[in-house]
């Protein structure tokens, strides 16, 4: 197959599977202008350094466009070279812990031209005589970042020779920390040890936000606009415990505001699924409030309850298609589909009545499979929505014999 049939056939499967790949990412693009203008508005803040880099919100339904949005969107920041990240809030990444979000942000970066760990790649093609990053190491001296962060990158660019010590410092802003024992070797090797008071300070634990803002710089040092960082699925916190939401509350409140720091280098997406936090964030204001989270005039005095409000009224709900926007979708599917299995023409399906857009589009790939595999029968697929039964399960009905075992 040609290439660009290659390309058609795996978008069609990503469309298939319901999973947004990069080549149907690019081949649709995005329906939601009122998003894709405010994150088109992030960007070029970042870029130039604009005061308001404000973070972008969405919520919508399941089946609806949030993880097509979501993945345009990652390849819009690509496409403008920015180091990209993508973050899914999980048990195992819950948010409020700061180091796991940054390992998270370390582990998942990608940026365009770079195959695999996204700053090592291009470290090995940025240099530290230029002014991006001369000022990289100004704004350590004077953004009020831990003195670790500035002694690290005197020595990076020191060490230009020891390659392996230079992936050690950038492993140790993505959230694997040097050892302050070898950070205090090489300054005395320098004969550096009194540029940098590296004596008691924080743990490591507690450097994550410092840590974030050098990394957000150092994708510019490296010649990148910045750092773009889509947190997916933020109503699992609505699973979790109230100290953990809390935590959570706080960190995304400190996102939020450090993203629209001016110079930040860093802009933020968040996506939600539609309705389910609503209730989870109603009782935890009302408790935020109780336990002194209000000054008397009403206003905020925590961050928790900035993170909280941001929940429940930063995020705006994507726009259903119309059906002149739906057929339009049709028409650049069925390009691709036509592409991928070298057809001159397949038949236009009626658009209407669906469930979701990712099952719309699924009914009409499966009809085109079946007039392609089976010429002249004309199929009619139909969707119905599942449904679970809610009824509890009589343990009764369960036999398990005497070892434990059971079927």
């Amino acid at each position: 197959m040609r290439p660009d049939q290659v390309e058609a056939r795996q978008a069609i499967e990503a469309l298939r599977s319901g999973v947004p790949g990069s080549h149907s990412v690019r081949a649709l693009g995005t329906t939601q202008t009122a998003v894709d203008e405010q994150f088109q508005a992030a960007l070029e803040a970042a870029e130039t350094d604009a005061v308001d880099a404000a973070p972008v919100a969405a919520k919508a339904s399941f089946g609806h466009g949030k993880s097509h949005l979501l993945a345009y969107m990652r390849d819009e920041a690509l496409r403008r070279g920015f180091v990209t990240s993508t973050v899914v809030v999980s048990p195992e990444t819950p948010l409020g812990i700061a180091k796991a979000v940054l390992q998270e942000v370390g582990r998942n970066a990608t940026v365009l031209g770079h195959t695999g760990e996204a700053y090592r790649g291009m470290a090995a093609h940025s240099h530290t005589d230029t002014d991006r990053w001369g000022g990289l190491r100004r704004w350590a001296r004077d953004a009020g970042v831990n003195p670790r962060f500035e002694a690290m990158l005197y020595l990076y660019e020191e060490e230009r020779a020891d390659l392996e010590f230079r992936t050690q410092v950038l492993n140790d802003l993505q959230g694997m920390p040097l050892a302050k024992t070898e950070i205090t070797k090489r300054l005395r090797a320098h004969k550096q040890t009194a540029g940098w008071d590296l004596k008691g300070g924080p743990r490591n634990d507690a450097l994550a936000h410092d840590r974030i803002r050098v990394l957000a710089r150092l994708a510019r040092a490296f010649c990148a606009p910045g750092l773009v960082v889509l947190f997916d699925e933020v109503e699992r916190l609505a699973t979790f415990s109230f100290r953990q939401r809390l935590a959570a509350y706080e960190e995304i409140a400190w996102w939020v505001e450090q993203s629209r720091q001016p110079g930040s280098a860093l802009v933020t997406v968040w996506m939600c699924n539609q309705g389910i936090l609503d209730t989870v964030l109603r009782y935890d204001r009302a408790k935020l409030g109780l336990i002194g989270g209000l000054a008397p005039d009403g206003t905020s005095e925590s961050p928790a309850l900035d993170g909280a409000d941001f929940l429940r009224s930063g995020f705006a709900p994507l726009v259903d298609l119309s059906s002149e926007q739906l057929q339009g979708t049709q028409f650049k599917v069925a390009g691709l589909y036509k592409a991928a299995y070298g057809l001159a023409e397949v038949a236009e399906v009626p658009v209407g009545g669906r469930l979701s857009v990712r099952s719309e589009i699924r009914r009409w790939i499966a009809t085109w499979d079946l007039e392609r595999i089976y010429p002249g029968y004309a199929p009619t697929v139909t969707e119905t929505a599942m449904e679970f039964d809610t009824n509890e399960v009589d343990d009764s009905v369960l036999e398990f014999d005497a070892g434990g075992g059971g079927e």
